[in-house]
């Protein structure tokens, strides 16, 4: 959606579009390669950590910091598959949701904005209970996953379904 609108700057109908044929596409290829879309997974978390690095040191434009740190992460998330899909799914997820109150509330907030602008949002309150809403929900979101999927048993357990455990 963000690239829809900031990238391609397309209206918000053709930008939903955009992220639900990129959903669609992605989540298929996921699908088929597994661990290269883990790899990617961490490789992206390293680009950003990499930008956001090199713009908050004032760096440069981040792009060799964010190409090693993209490298590193992809092998970190090769070894740690599941603490990068619970912490991806659970922070990504709280972005969104802290992003969707804000447009609500008349915020404008768009994380992929702040990554071309990241003076964008003022330093005032409305960023420190952003983050903090973020914070927060993020560790719901691993907790319940954790909680939900136990030592790693994605299946029902035994005793978890409504008619008492049979």
């Amino acid at each position: 959606y963000g690239i829809g609108q900031i990238y391609l700057e397309l209206d918000t109908v053709l930008a939903m579009l955009v992220a639900v044929v990129g959903g669609v596409i992605g989540g298929g290829l996921f699908v088929l390669l597994y661990y290269v879309g883990i790899f990617g997974l961490g490789a992206v978390a390293g680009y950003v950590t990499g930008l956001a690095w090199a713009v908050t040191f004032d760096m440069g434009s981040g792009d060799a910091a964010g190409l090693i740190l993209a490298l590193i992460f992809g092998v970190i998330a090769l070894v740690l598959h599941k603490v990068v899909i619970v912490l991806t799914t659970a922070v990504w997820g709280a972005a969104r949701m802290v992003a969707g109150i804000a447009y609500l509330v008349g915020g404008g907030f768009s994380p992929l904005a702040l990554l071309s602008d990241p003076g964008r949002l003022e330093t005032s309150g409305q960023l420190t209970l952003m983050l903090v809403g973020w914070g927060v929900l993020s560790l719901a979101g691993v907790l319940t996953q954790y909680r939900v999927t136990g030592k790693g048993d994605y299946r029902r357990r035994k005793g978890d379904d409504e008619e008492g455990g049979d």
